[in-house]
């Protein structure tokens, strides 16, 4: 796995990921809505997970991230449940790897979408 992912999954884990929550707490301009559905708060479970998009990726790669996760949960909860999942398959590190790998090219496409106007569909994200 490249040493920015591994940088990603750290900061995801704690707390460190610029979604507009995280923004918004410290600049109150700036609205916290999701970039990519326009329906919900942009945490960073909504962005990498809960998200229709995040959510359409996840089923495409077959990884049951979506099932291990609910609103109100830390990112850290919601990354336990899922190596712990991991563990108890064959290739769970691999697994664990393909998911790391996953969330950060969801992150990619919502960045895309804020810094560029990128719409990246699931379907790209997960090819």
């Amino acid at each position: 796995m490249p040493p920015k992912v591994k940088i990603f999954i750290w900061r995801l884990l704690h707390n460190g990921i610029p979604v507009r929550q995280c923004i918004q707490s410290r600049f109150h301009n700036v609205q916290d809505v999701c970039p990519r559905c326009g329906g919900e708060r942009e945490t960073a479970l909504h962005c990498l997970v809960l998200c229709p998009f995040a959510n359409q990726t996840w089923q495409l790669s077959n990884l049951n991230a979506a099932s291990t996760v609910n609103n109100n949960q830390e990112p850290w909860r919601w990354w336990s449940k899922l190596s712990e999942l991991a563990r108890r398959q064959l290739q769970g590190r691999k697994e664990l790897a393909l998911a790391a790998m996953l969330a950060w090219t969801i992150w990619k496409g919502r960045n895309a979408k804020v810094f560029e106007g990128k719409d990246v569909p699931p379907q790209q994200m997960y090819a």
